[in-house]
């Protein structure tokens, strides 16, 4: 009990910590001070995962992009982690779209990228299709539906796959 009770403690340190740069505006701290408010924004991530408060995470990072933290590209995979973690497909795939600006190649997003198409509903998508239109790629559903298909395979799953990247496809561009 004391670990737990010592960890909510520091976690009340780091919250003040935060509270008092954005109260004076994180712009507007100095740069040995910045340094220490993007640290403790990274050490709530932290905390805030651990805990499964994957929205309060999420935040913290958001801040820490605000104010100047840079790492952009692990920054923006950890953002998808957490979003995927909270069952948030979408924006996990925004988060990742985004970070394939940085680094189109890196393995892991793109890994990520499958997982997250996969995993956003066509209902979801109607939802929101105006506000993705300009993030959405189309273009990659249209590929990887065809490419599963010339390859001929009679796995259902695959097939299923095909079609629900499609269908994705057709949402955001009807025509």
């Amino acid at each position: 009990a004391t670990a737990a009770g010592d960890a909510e403690a520091a976690r009340g340190y780091l919250e003040q910590v935060k509270r008092a740069a954005l109260e004076v505006k994180p712009s507007r701290l100095a740069a040995p001070q910045r340094d220490v408010y993007l640290s403790t924004l990274r050490a709530l991530t932290d905390l805030d995962d651990a805990r499964g408060d994957y929205e309060a995470a999420i935040g913290n990072l958001g801040l820490y992009l605000e104010a100047g933290g840079r790492g952009e590209l692990e920054v923006f995979r950890r953002r998808a982690e957490l979003y995927g973690k909270a069952g948030d497909a979408m924006n996990a795939l925004l988060q990742v779209e985004t970070g394939l600006t940085y680094n189109g190649s890196d393995a892991d997003l793109l890994k990520k990228k499958d997982s997250y198409y996969f995993s956003v509903t066509e209902e979801k998508l109607r939802s929101v299709r105006e506000k993705v239109a300009g993030f959405f790629d189309v273009a990659y559903c249209v590929k990887k539906a065809s490419a599963v298909l010339n390859a001929k395979t009679d796995d259902p799953d695959m097939l299923d796959w095909a079609v629900h990247l499609a269908t994705l496809a057709a949402v955001v561009q009807p025509q």
